[in-house]
C-alpha cells in the first residue's frame, strides 16, 4: 500500500483480538483472537478513503474466507479508538455490501475502535528489506465498483 499516492506509512501489526501486545508466536497460536493486519496512515487530501478501500480489496479476494488458515489470516477493516470513524465505517460497510450484491459471500469484517498493536521490527516493510516482490493483486478488479455511490454513505 506503501505504493499509493496519499499514503504517508505503513505499519504492520495485530489488531481486533483480547490479548493486549500480543507477539507474533502468540498470535500464531490461534488462541488470541487477533488478526495481522496494516495499518494506513495517509493524507485525506490526495487519497479518500474509497480509493484506499478499493486497493484493499484489489489486494485479495474478499469472498473467499480465511478462517480456516488461522483466524488472524481473516479479512477486516479496523478503524481505531477515539477517531471521528462513525462515517468512514459507513462507508466501508456500504462498499462491503455493494460487494455482495455482485459476488456474493463477503467475508470482510469491519469494527471500530479497535487497538492496533505493532509487530516486532522484523516484520515491518517485509517485503522491501527482504527484496521480495509481493504476489500480484488476486482480488477484484475496479469494474466492480461501477454503480457504486459514495456520496450515499
Amino acid at each position: 500500500m506503501s505504493q499509493l499516492a496519499g499514503v504517508i506509512s505503513t505499519h504492520a501489526g495485530f489488531a481486533g483480538g483480547t490479548l493486549p501486545y500480543p507477539t507474533y508466536q502468540q498470535v500464531c497460536t490461534k488462541t488470541t483472537g487477533h488478526a495481522e493486519v496494516v495499518r494506513v496512515v495517509y493524507d485525506r487530501r490526495v487519497l479518500d478513503l474509497q480509493q484506499l478501500l478499493q486497493f484493499f480489496f484489489q489486494l485479495h479476494d474478499p469472498g473467499r474466507d480465511r478462517r480456516d488458515r488461522g483466524g488472524q489470516y481473516r479479512s477486516a477493516i479496523f478503524f481505531p479508538p477515539n477517531s471521528l470513524n462513525t462515517r468512514d465505517e459507513r462507508m466501508a460497510k456500504a462498499m462491503i455490501a455493494h460487494l455482495a450484491d455482485q459476488i456474493g459471500l463477503v467475508s470482510t469484517e469491519v469494527k471500530s475502535e479497535v487497538i492496533f498493536y505493532p509487530a516486532d521490527g522484523r516484520h515491518q516493510q517485509y517485503c522491501d528489506v527482504r527484496s521480495i516482490t509481493p504476489r500480484p493483486p488476486t482480488g477484484l478488479s475496479n469494474s466492480y465498483w461501477k454503480g457504486f455511490k459514495a456520496a450515499n454513505h
